[in-house]
């Protein structure tokens, strides 16, 4: 089924979909069950809604819980960022996150996390190369990768490398050679734009850092949290995506809303930035903004809600 933000399930079945004038563009991977069928069932039923400023600071109070991050602003980052992969086809560009840091300072943990919280999130270890670029052009998924991730094999490396260095921008594709239905070799794109985080020891290459939002972690000293792990059974977890879910139908829209007044600060500033020839140093390169611009907006929407009344769950 298609579940609309009208409230609708819509059989996802050709001929469903050819009286909307819809069609499936790609074919359909299967991923575990996300959204639990009992916050499926009251949003259709109209009994599901969300307070902003709720879910987020469900979200912030997780990652203080397990995690020690060395400035507590990135707590908002990752909260942000985690909330926006449900949102993330709203933007042109969507940033990398990059965890660097020593052994045990919780850069896998934090991934771990990431993949509780985000939309149809995955880690590339446990997935084949060609099975990894549809389920990204399918599901729209959330790619973790770690320092566990074997690079060993040339072929994989590369394949990895022109994903990582494409998929940060919408309309990206990677060409890979398939065999069609005649097992024949045949040159096929898949889209690779997807949120993607990335966590190891060595660094990354300049090409691939200039697309992430860096977070250089260190061994903490809160015991508590070193000891701590996140139970993936906790029924937390399932609320809090439930939660999204439900957000992202919502209020996409508000989310949209917020992002066109930030593109049109964001020109505004930039002809006043040329008006007053200010210092190269003090500007924020095209780059930059563009990575930022999706953490500013869900930014600035969160922030709205914030002295808002909660609605009730």
């Amino acid at each position: 089924f298609l579940v609309t933000d009208g409230g609708e399930a819509i059989p996802c079945v050709r001929d469903e979909l050819a009286k909307r004038r819809w069609r499936i563009a790609y074919n359909v991977c299967s991923f575990e069950g996300r959204w639990s069928l009992k916050s499926v069932k009251a949003y259709l039923s109209g009994e599901a809604s969300v307070d902003p400023a709720g879910l987020y600071a469900a979200i912030r109070d997780q990652l203080s819980k397990y995690i020690e991050f060395t400035d507590p602003d990135h707590y908002d980052l990752v909260s942000l960022w985690a909330a926006g992969t449900y949102f993330f086809t709203l933007f042109d560009t969507y940033p990398y996150l990059y965890f660097g840091g020593i052994k045990q300072s919780g850069k896998t943990k934090t991934l771990t996390l990431l993949r509780l919280l985000c939309f149809n999130a995955v880690f590339s270890t446990d997935i084949s190369t060609a099975a990894l670029f549809r389920l990204i052009q399918s599901g729209r998924c959330t790619l973790l990768m770690d320092e566990s991730e074997s690079l060993s094999n040339a072929e994989r490396r590369q394949d990895l490398r022109s994903l990582l260095l494409a998929g940060y921008k919408r309309g990206a594709y990677v060409w890979r050679t398939e065999k069609n239905f005649a097992e024949k070799l045949t040159p096929e794109s898949f889209e690779v734009y997807c949120p993607k985080a990335l966590a190891n020891i060595a660094g990354l290459e300049s090409t691939l850092e200039d697309r992430c939002i860096n977070i250089i972690m260190r061994r903490g000293r809160n015991g508590a949290i070193l000891d701590s792990e996140p139970n993936v059974q906790n029924p937390v977890w399932q609320d809090i995506r439930d939660q999204l879910y439900v957000f992202a139908l919502k209020h996409w829209r508000d989310v949209l809303e917020t992002l066109k007044e930030m593109s049109e600060r964001s020109e505004g500033d930039e002809r006043c930035e040329a008006c007053v020839k200010e210092e190269a140093e003090k500007k924020i390169s095209a780059r930059e903004r563009e990575l930022w611009l999706p953490i500013l907006t869900l930014a600035r929407f969160f922030d709205s809600h914030i002295s808002q009344p909660s609605e009730k769950m």
